[in-house]
């Protein structure tokens, strides 16, 4: 029975999410709550079956997504404070990517992923993620070896110029 097949997945992923309470909240609850209203149903269409199994599995994805972003919660909102505190003080401070991490940072440090709802949770790791490791990038990689290749650059046209001077008589 394809009902019982996706309350049995549902089961499982249930079980994952009550492992841990940082997975707790509206999500979880959902899910618990259509796991026991889908046990033994008496539905008496084809149409009410086919509605359960879209709505665990819809509901099993939903919690799916909720615990991967609370997993990468702790660890994008680590890396964006790092990036922070490299960049604070320093010429880093004047990049746009800065000022954005930054105020994730005062936003999101205190906050428990536990504690955001679904759809923030999802937006807030994304641009955690992405503005970390921008700032990080910037500081550690793209600003340091932009400056190094043009300063390699106005070293080799000063050279040239040098050159074309002694060849010249200048």
């Amino acid at each position: 029975n394809l009902l019982k097949a996706a309350v049995a997945a549902a089961q499982e992923e249930l079980d994952v999410a009550l492992e841990n309470d940082d997975y707790a909240g509206a999500t979880r609850d959902a899910l618990a709550q259509a796991i026991a209203d889908y046990t033994d149903p008496e539905f008496h269409t084809v149409a009410e079956y086919n509605a359960a199994i879209a709505h665990l599995e819809q509901l099993q994805k939903a919690m799916q997504a909720r615990r991967a972003n609370i997993n990468n919660y702790t660890t994008s909102l680590q890396t964006v404070i790092e990036a922070v505190e490299n960049a604070t003080g320093t010429k880093y401070e004047a990049l746009e990517c800065y000022a954005k991490a930054a105020e994730l940072v005062a936003k999101y440090a205190e906050v428990q992923a536990r504690d955001l709802d679904d759809e923030e949770l999802a937006t807030c790791v994304a641009e955690i993620k992405l503005n970390g490791a921008l700032l990080n990038n910037m500081v550690t990689d793209i600003v340091p070896n932009l400056l190094t290749k043009q300063i390699a650059q106005l070293a080799a046209q000063i050279i040239a110029l040098d050159a074309d001077s002694t060849q010249t008589g200048i």
